[in-house]
């Protein structure tokens, strides 16, 4: 890799933050990859990683102190194209999501499109995995689009209706 970044953010679990940790923010360009993390106080950590042009893996939660590496496999992304249309096809300003099929979350940052302008057009770039399409305008969700993006390859030319607000 050439350069990547890594967060640490402190879980609490219900718990008052007030143990004096941090979220921590950390930019790498190691020749072989390789990162490690000096100083962090003891406690639940969520850690993720994030290198342009790759899926954001899944974040990883690991208790301090830890002496196991905790290692993240990065693939190159699959960009999603499309457009957000209302149910007789005129264009909407909305906003295209993506999620994992298996759990719901989210997937990492940079995976929603900003508001789309009034062309309704989209891109994304996503996990090769299996993933839920979905677009909302004004609060209204389309249907979701399931795809299987685990063989890679962009997908263009996706419609997504989100039906007209009551």
């Amino acid at each position: 890799m050439e350069a990547f970044e890594i967060m640490a953010v402190p879980l609490f679990d219900g718990e008052e933050p007030g143990d004096g940790r941090t979220t921590y923010h950390w930019n790498f360009a190691p020749l072989d990859g390789g990162f490690e993390f000096v100083g962090m106080l003891p406690g639940a950590w969520e850690i993720s990683l994030s290198a342009q042009g790759y899926a954001e893996p899944r974040s990883k939660k690991i208790e301090v102190p830890r002496k196991e590496p905790v290692d993240f496999e990065l693939v190159r992304t699959v960009e999603l194209n499309g457009r957000i249309v209302d149910p007789t096809g005129e264009h909407l300003r909305g906003v295209a999501r993506a999620k994992w099929a298996d759990s719901g979350d989210s997937i990492a940052a940079g995976t929603a499109s900003e508001h789309t302008w009034g062309d309704g057009l989209f891109r994304l770039h996503v996990a090769p995995t299996v993933v839920e399409l979905r677009a909302s305008e004004d609060d209204v969700d389309s249907e979701p689009i399931l795809l299987d993006l685990t063989q890679g390859g962009s997908r263009d030319g996706l419609l997504l209706v989100v039906p007209r607000k009551q």
